[in-house]
This record gives structure tokens, sequence and C-alpha cells, in this order.
């Protein structure tokens, strides 16, 4: 087969789909040496891809861009698509070419763009999110196969997308295998040089209101009132929307933690696993996820899980996290009082997290993920 994959999501900053793709497609090329692979990018992606620079006789990099994301996905991609006679187009992020007549792949990760549309719709972020709203239940009807990160996804975007569940494919991510390894010291160091010696809850994930972080914010600042015991909280990710960080820096002076919740936009990899290996707990009290590729990042490195028994959560932390309703804010500060004064229940977390990660790799997933390009190409083909 010849496989086209899009990695225009990829830049220096991986979050989200970026993160996904770059996981994915590293590990299909590690693990298929047969089928051609056509791998599409951006000018401003190709430093922050190294496997583009591999010697591989079946990967050809493909340089590709237009300055908004229809033109993009809708006139550059399927000129190139049958310039380079592709067989099976793989989208790691919603958005198909949907008059090219070839196989469709698409991985909508969740719905959480109709189910919290309020998130959405504001100030700097009204285009992206009509070009996903249109696009997004077009991709599902056009695509031959859908994938996506759990149960808890595939039953939403059967009910919202009104696609037959037949057509979609649930394959869990992984977590890259670096993150288990104790940090070196000196990223330790630099980490405590650089966010204090205090202990701290971490967060992780993109700033926005979907992830509850008033709430986790609010819930923080009881715990600070019902304890002598110094604490920080720590939240990492890319603020979506500048308009929601200022809302959220009013509430952090309010409540008078300017000292001791910390933004630090994006950090990089040595950076991300020298803070999980540092905190005392992971916290993500999310509204909804697809998948929580943090939960799973934190469990692999041995940390405690504070999180949401909502949506995918439960699937991916099993009976290795602390559940807490994400809609009551007391519940969300006793789980975080008791993980600060518990370290019996820290240390059976940590523990149980370690071991239910075992279970989710990103091989299994580019595995599964060929298995559908497969699936999907044979049944064209017998049409």
């Amino acid at each position: 087969m010849r496989i086209g994959i899009d990695l225009s999501s990829i830049s220096a900053y991986r979050t989200g789909t970026a993160n996904y793709t770059y996981h994915l497609v590293r590990h299909l090329l590690e693990i298929d040496s047969t089928n051609e692979y056509f791998l599409f990018y951006r000018p401003r992606s190709r430093s922050a891809i190294p496997f583009l620079n591999e010697p591989r006789s079946n990967v050809h990099p493909v340089c590709l861009d237009a300055p908004l994301t229809a033109l993009y996905h809708q006139m550059r991609l399927p000129v190139a698509l049958r310039r380079h006679r592709i067989d099976v187009y793989h989208s790691t992020g919603y958005f198909l070419p949907l008059l090219w007549p070839g196989v469709k792949v698409v991985t909508i990760h969740d719905v959480n763009f109709i189910r919290f549309r309020s998130s959405w719709w504001r100030p700097g972020t009204r285009l992206a999110y009509l070009d996903l709203l249109v696009q997004t239940p077009l991709s599902a009807l056009a695509a031959d196969q859908i994938i996506t990160d759990s149960e808890s996804s595939k039953l939403e975007i059967v009910r919202l997308l009104r696609v037959p569940t037949g057509k979609v494919e649930v394959i869990y991510l992984g977590a890259a295998p670096y993150l288990s390894q104790a940090p070196p010291s000196d990223d330790i160091a630099a980490v405590h040089d650089r966010f204090g010696v205090a202990p701290f809850f971490l967060y992780v994930g993109v700033i926005s209101p979907h992830k509850n972080l008033e709430r986790l914010i609010q819930a923080f600042s009881q715990v600070r009132q019902a304890t002598d015991i110094q604490v920080n909280l720590i939240l990492v990710g890319k603020p979506f929307g500048e308009e929601y960080r200022r809302r959220l820096a009013g509430l952090i002076t309010a409540l008078g933690l300017d000292k001791a919740v910390i933004f630090t936009n994006y950090v990089n990899d040595a950076t991300l696993r020298a803070l999980y290996h540092s905190a005392l707990a992971l916290v993500t009290p999310y509204l909804g996820e697809g998948f929580g590729l943090p939960v799973l990042e934190a469990m692999t490195c041995g940390t405690p899980v504070i999180t949401s028994r909502v949506s995918s959560l439960p699937e991916v932390a099993g009976d290795a996290a602390l559940y807490v309703d994400p809609y009551n804010v007391e519940a969300i500060g006793d789980a975080m009082r008791q993980m600060l004064t518990d370290a019996t229940l820290r240390e059976a977390l940590a523990r149980r997290g370690a071991e239910r990660s075992a279970i989710f790799s990103w091989s299994y997933a580019a595995q599964q993920t060929l298995a559908v390009y497969t699936t999907a190409y044979r049944q064209q083909q017998s049409r």
C-alpha cells in the first residue's frame, strides 16, 4: 500500500493531536518496512520531526502548505494525494480531503467541541471552531474508517455524528517509554531552581474552560487554608485563548494564590518528565476527555493521580486513581488534601498506576492502526 499521513499538526510545541501524530507515526515506521509512507508536513514542522530525516527506503517526506486549514485539506492535499498515487490516507485529527476518492481514515479523538460549545466559541478561537464544527461531521460521513481513543469517545461519536458503530475503531494511546525512566539529577535540580522546592500538585493539559481549571484552583485554595503544609500548584500547558488565561489570573489573585499557582506554558520533554517524577500527584478534574494522555503519562512515571469519574478517564486509570466529581469543588479539595497527607495512599496509587500503564503501548497502537489501513484498503479492492 501507498499510505499518506498528515503531519501538519506537529510543531515545536507538541501537544494533543500533534503528540498523538508524532508517536503513532514514529512507531508505524518502526514496525512496518513493507508499505510505502508519504508523510505530508508543513515547512515549519520539519525540524520538530526527527524521523523525517532518518533514511528509510519506504518513507517519502512531502512538504505541503497553505494559509488556511480548509484550503490545505480541500485543495492542496487532494492534488498531492493524486500526484503520489496514495491508496490509503490517514488524517490524525478530524479533517479529511472530502472529494478525494481513495480510502480515507480519520482519527476523531473526541467530540468535546460539540459537548462543550461555550469553551470553544470565544474571541481568538472562533474561526478554528467553525472549521472543526463544519468539517468534522463531513469527515465522519466521508471516512471509510474512523479511529478514536476510547470506548467513551466511540459512543459519543456514534450518537452525535450519527455514524454506524461498526465504522468506529477504538485504539488506545500509549505513553513514551522514556517517561518511566528516572530523570537525571540535573533535570530535577533545574525544576527545583525554576519552580521552587515546595511540594506541588501538577496539572498537565491545555489551559481551557472544559479542563475545569477554575474549580481546581478553588479546591487548591481550600487545601491551602485547611493545612499548615506549604504546597504549590503547577499548571503545565498552552493557553487556549488569552481571555481565559486572564480570567484564571484574576481568580488566582482574588484568592491570594499569586505565589502558589505557577503557569509554565509549554515545557520540553525533559522538564515534563522531571515535573511528573517530582509531583505529589497529578490532578486532572476534566469535565470530559477523549482519552486523557496526561493520566497515562503520570501513571507511567509512578505519579499518583486524582482525576474525574467521567468519560474515558476510568477506562484509562482503572483502579489506579483517586476519583472525584469534577463539578464539586469540595470533593476535589478533599482528594487533594488526602493525597497531601497520606503517604501510604500515594505509594499504593503510584504502584498500581505503574502496573496499569504497562497495558498501553504506542507499538500496539501502531499495529492496530496498520490493521485498520489494511482492512479498509482490502474492502475497497473487493467492491
